[in-house]
């Protein structure tokens, strides 16, 4: 965790320097995947949700749109089970911290679409516990890899200073095995609404 904090701190200082007419500060949930699976008489059902905080920086502005430097901060909970002759759950959570550029296209003076991507890091927390024998195991996995995230969302102004915002995106982590568990895949892509205040 302390390397996603330095990385973080590092970022925000190189951001601070950049000269940039406006900002956004953008804050945004939603849900990753939810199902539930019956095979091979064992149960599986997995949930995972997201909380998304994004400062951007603009660089350049035209007619067409507007040129930002984001720095995403994604959080990911997530808990999943399976149910057969023993019982095995999994809980933890990610923090993606994965800077990059966010491209908004104006439709109207007011509704624009974007399109981000980045690369950094991720951290992952993870316990996990079985029921053996009687017995219940559990094990804690830490792991810290790198991440990038894509994707695009819309931006719909209210105000001047506020508008609501929803975005699809993606959140991987590299490696074939740096953050890959039963818990977390290297995928996590989110379907996100919130609202971002510009200043």
């Amino acid at each position: 965790m302390k390397q996603v904090a330095h990385f973080t701190s590092l970022v925000l200082l190189a951001c601070t320097c950049l000269s940039a007419q406006n900002s956004d500060l953008g804050f945004l949930f939603g849900f990753s995947q939810r199902n539930a699976s019956i095979r091979d008489g064992v149960i599986r059902g997995e949930v995972q949700v997201g909380f998304q905080v994004n400062y951007a920086w603009q660089l350049v502005e035209g007619r067409a749109g507007r040129l930002y430097v984001e720095l995403p901060v994604q959080f990911v909970a997530g808990s999943n089970g399976e149910l057969s002759d023993r019982v095995i759950g999994r809980a933890g959570g990610i923090v993606f911290v994965t800077p990059g550029l966010r491209y908004h296209f104006n439709l109207t003076p007011r509704l624009a679409i974007y399109a981000a991507g980045g690369g950094g890091i991720a951290h992952k927390e993870e316990r996990f516990g079985s029921r053996i024998g009687g017995q219940i195991v559990e094990v804690d996995r830490p792991k810290t890899g790198g991440a990038f995230n894509f994707g695009g969302g819309l931006d719909f102004r209210l105000t001047k200073l506020w508008s609501l915002r929803g975005e699809v995106r993606s959140f991987r982590t590299t490696g074939a095995t740096t953050l890959e568990t039963n818990s977390f895949s290297r995928r996590n892509v989110f379907a996100q609404f919130g609202f971002a205040l510009h200043f």
